[in-house]
């Protein structure tokens, strides 16, 4: 119990931490930071709790509040004929997917998770990224690219790797809400999320 309670102090100042220092760049209005600011706590909390909890192979940093795991040389590219197949079975609100954003000369592989499906014209919203077709392309114009789960691609989006031409960046940390989506998966599989605390 004391080793538990030791992690969750641990993760809950490094994510306290990392969300104030967002929080002070943020360009939002001070209504609305007031707002964020009220909300931490609860979210903390339960971000802390969840990844103490989280069924995962990956390792918990309770340090820096994240995953880590070993990066490989180049991105994971899984084959995009299959997601198509793999959506239509298995695709609903709230299912935590993987988003491959390129930007800058840079790749991350990102989570971000399903709040709207439009089965008759093949399509999904995510809740960051909006509207994507069941090929991965996204329809708002973003530069993303919606990947099939796998356990390659999820442990790349859990640790924060990163890529550019030349190779290995060094790993990003997660911002709460993914921090929290990580937490949510079931590995090895994906194909529905889970909540640790049900």
């Amino acid at each position: 119990m004391q080793a538990h309670n030791s992690a969750q102090a641990e993760l809950c100042n490094a994510m306290y931490e990392r969300e104030l220092a967002l929080l002070s760049y943020a360009d939002d209005d001070a209504a609305r930071i007031r707002r964020k600011l009220r909300s931490l706590p609860f979210y903390v909390k339960k971000a802390a709790w969840w990844l103490i909890e989280a069924d995962s192979p990956l390792t918990l940093d309770t340090q820096n509040a994240g995953w880590q795991a070993k990066q490989r040389p180049r991105p994971p590219q899984p084959d995009p004929t299959h997601l198509p197949k793999w959506l239509e079975q298995h695709i609903a609100p709230g299912l935590p997917l993987p988003v491959e954003v390129t930007a800058g000369g840079k790749v991350h592989i990102r989570l971000d998770s399903v709040d709207r499906v439009d089965y008759a014209n093949k399509r999904f919203h995510l809740n960051r990224w909006g509207w994507c077709a069941f090929t991965g392309a996204s329809l708002a114009k973003e530069p993303i690219r919606v990947l099939k789960p796998t356990v390659t691609v999820m442990t790349a989006a859990c640790a924060g790797h990163r890529w550019n031409n030349a190779g290995r960046l060094p790993p990003v940390a997660l911002p709460l809400r993914e921090l929290l989506l990580s937490a949510m998966l079931c590995w090895p599989k994906f194909t529905q999320a889970r909540r640790p605390d049900e």
